[in-house]
């Protein structure tokens, strides 16, 4: 290679391997995985902040004088890590449609365990408060001073068959117990006031028992299954696949911002030595011609003849 040549040469090389840094430092530049890492962060929240709710409800539905103030309080707090979970989700530009729809369906999920314990809540309030009145609408038929002891005995049989199915509630006792509160209720017509209307009241509490008692349940069961826990462990490990993808692509960019470095100092070390032996190398010396000879000869007197 012509020593004039070396630098236009390494200044072009230098020009391509700076354009392919660029490259590789814009590649790695929108390829942050900060969001994965966040939105992983964010789903573990609200699953903590789902089995905590689970607990509260279950304290609840076990305390008769528990407020409901402390299952409303979980609501603000899930709302935040619900929208900040989407906006990150939503910022992420090459997420894949797959992971984005499971995002949102495990918002959907969320929302619906709401929903529930909303519900729950409601129907728990009509149950404790017709199982707190049904003992004393059955003490005023018991002590009213006109009752016989065959209503009193059946009255009071009721009510333990009503507590027993609160406690495990089942399609045949419940059955059981609509028939003999019919019965009861065609009895109470012939009864003498104030009767009618004490049974009237038992009957009323014993029939939001029975409606309620088994919905209320399930919605219970739901309310506090491992659903939401489970939904984020598989969103937690796809979360975690993408963001080892995105580790591994950050990882081969500044892997060839680095490459490129090193190739742009070796063309110039290169550039810099074949400079360096072009300039120590002294240029060689042309050999003389037929001319130069005869006229150093005739320049010789030593050489002619005596």
């Amino acid at each position: 290679m012509k020593p004039t040549l070396v630098f236009p040469i390494s200044w072009a090389f230098t020009a391509l391997i700076v354009c392919l840094a660029v490259v590789f430092f814009w590649l790695a530049r929108n390829n942050d995985p900060a969001d994965y890492r966040t939105s992983i962060a964010g789903v573990r929240e609200i699953q903590q902040l789902a089995a905590d709710w689970s607990i509260e409800t279950a304290r609840v539905r076990s305390d008769p004088l528990a407020d409901f103030d402390s299952l409303a309080a979980f609501i603000p707090r899930m709302d935040e890590l619900k929208q900040v979970l989407l906006a990150t989700i939503r910022g992420i530009p090459d997420i894949p449609n797959r992971l984005a729809n499971d995002v949102s369906a495990y918002v959907n999920a969320v929302e619906a365990r709401e929903e529930r314990i909303e519900r729950f809540k409601t129907g728990y309030a009509i149950i404790r408060n017709s199982a707190r009145y049904l003992p004393l609408a059955a003490s005023n038929i018991v002590q009213s001073p006109n009752v016989d002891a065959e209503l009193s005995r059946e009255v009071s049989a009721l009510t333990n068959d009503i507590n027993g199915y609160l406690t495990a509630p089942s399609d045949a006792v419940k059955g059981r117990l609509t028939v003999a509160l019919e019965r009861l209720a065609d009895r109470a017509g012939r009864l003498e006031p104030p009767l009618p209307d004490h049974v009237a009241n038992f009957i009323a509490h014993a029939d939001v028992l029975l409606a309620q008692q088994a919905p209320t349940g399930e919605l219970f069961s739901q309310a506090t299954s491992s659903e939401i826990s489970d939904l984020s462990a598989q969103l937690v490990e796809d979360l975690g696949f993408e963001l080892t993808r995105k580790n591994d692509l950050s990882s081969l960019y500044v892997n060839g911002m680095l490459g490129a470095a090193g190739v742009l100092l070796l063309v110039w070390v290169v550039a810099g030595a074949v400079r360096l032996r072009s300039v120590s190398t002294p240029a060689p010396e042309a050999a003389p011609g037929p001319g130069a000879a005869a006229v150093a000869g005739a320049r010789d007197p030593a050489s002619s003849p005596a």
